[in-house]
This record gives structure tokens, C-alpha cells and sequence, in this order.
């Protein structure tokens, strides 16, 4: 691991606090067997072999209990935003360089053209077997909002229903220097489908809100129903 790495840990601890957490809003009901998965993945579908400080979270789109039928039927786009929670709010502020719109920041959240870990291309490679046929239109991080926010958008061929989504890049518990919840999955807002037209046709309605920690082994249950 490079010097660099090794300092970015240690000012982490700083930042976000020892033994500290986020604030807990919200239940963890739909991700029964969650477990944070391992740091410092190697990508096993881009044919490199580069150490990910960065990983995700799965998404895995279902019907609504009060739907009788596939709500995702006409869907050509995907958007799904999910909120910081506390801990990795402060770890941006302390390594603005490693957001989106900092000094390393292509080299994480873009495309492969610019080295580096390049999630825009990873999100859809394919390196699951229930992975959504997809390709990512944008990824946009909003540290701004209120509460910060990352949005990613995919473009979507095929069927949805029972298929899965990558959503990131999210830094690793390691990463982040975060033991615990890293991103909020609210229960009606995260994530929305749309037609060839541009219109919202689907949406999550999940009954809890959700927390999430980058790379754990269960998936995040997107509950979703149809608008029209």
C-alpha cells in the first residue's frame, strides 16, 4: 500500500472519530445478513488488476407486495440517489481531493479513458449474474444538498424485474475510516424508472428506509410500483 494511502488513514481517524458512527435514521429491514464485504477488491471483469479503495452498494429490483404486475416493464432509465450519512460527509471534507470534482476525482468517478478505477465503466460491466443490462449515462455527487448525495443514472436495455444494480462509487469501510452505515436509502425516493419519453413510469416504495455499508454481501431491496 503506497505512502500516500497510509496518511489518508490516518487523518480518517480524525475526521470521522474513533470508534464514532453515523446517526441511525431508519431500519436495516430488507437487508437481513448484511455484512460490510472485503477492502481492497481487485476487479475481476475489466481485466486489470488494480486495488479498489472504492466499492458498492446492490441494488436488487423487485415488485411492489401490492403489485400485481412487473412495474418495470418500458423502463429505458434508471436514477437512483442515495444520501451520505455522517461519517462520510466528513471524510469529503477532510479529502475534498478524492471527490468527484477534485484532483482525483476522474479517476475514480469517470470513465476508463482516464485510468485509474474508473466506476463509470465498472457500475455495468457485467460482473454479476443478475446485473441489469445497462450502461451508466452519468454519475453525479452533490455535496452540497442537503444532506449530500450521489446520483447515478443508468441507461437500461431489457427486462428489470428480479435484476440487480450497482450503485457507487462509495469509498470502503477502510476507505472511509466509517464502521458502519455509509449511505441512506430513503423508502420512496431513491430510485425511479422512466420511459423512451422521458416520463417517470415506476418508483421505489419500500415501507422503511434503509441504511447501507459499501460492499456487504446482501443486496438492497428496491420495492418498486407503477405510476400510471
Amino acid at each position: 500500500m503506497s505512502h500516500r494511502v497510509h496518511v489518508l488513514f490516518a487523518s480518517i481517524i480524525v475526521a470521522c472519530g474513533s470508534g464514532s458512527s453515523p446517526t441511525g435514521q431508519g431500519s436495516t429491514s430488507d437487508t437481513s445478513g448484511a455484512a460490510p464485504g472485503s477492502e481492497g477488491d481487485v476487479s475481476s471483469s475489466t481485466g486489470d488488476d488494480i486495488e479498489l479503495t472504492h466499492g458498492t452498494v446492490t441494488l436488487s429490483l423487485v415488485r411492489s407486495e401490492m403489485q400485481a404486475s412487473d412495474p418495470f416493464v418500458a423502463t429505458t432509465r434508471v436514477i437512483a440517489t442515495l444520501t451520505y450519512r455522517d461519517c462520510l460527509t466528513a471524510f469529503y471534507a477532510a479529502h475534498p481531493e478524492l471527490a468527484q470534482g477534485g484532483d482525483e476525482g476522474q479517476t475514480i468517478f469517470g470513465s476508463s479513458l482516464f485510468g485509474g478505477e474508473a466506476w463509470t465503466d465498472r457500475l455495468c460491466d457485467g460482473g454479476e449474474a443478475t446485473q441489469a443490462s445497462c450502461t451508466v449515462e452519468s454519475i453525479l455527487q452533490e455535496l452540497g444538498a442537503t444532506p449530500p448525495q450521489l446520483t447515478v443514472t443508468y441507461a437500461i436495455t431489457g427486462d428489470l424485474e428480479g435484476r440487480t444494480l450497482r450503485f457507487g462509487p462509495l469509498p470502503t469501510t477502510t476507505t472511509a475510516g466509517c464502521p458502519d452505515a455509509i449511505v441512506h436509502v430513503a423508502a420512496k425516493s431513491a430510485v425511479a424508472g422512466e420511459d423512451a419519453d422521458g416520463r417517470t413510469i415506476w418508483a421505489s416504495d419500500n415501507l422503511s428506509d434503509i441504511d447501507a455499508i459499501t460492499n456487504q454481501a446482501a443486496a438492497v431491496v428496491i420495492r418498486g410500483a407503477r405510476l400510471e
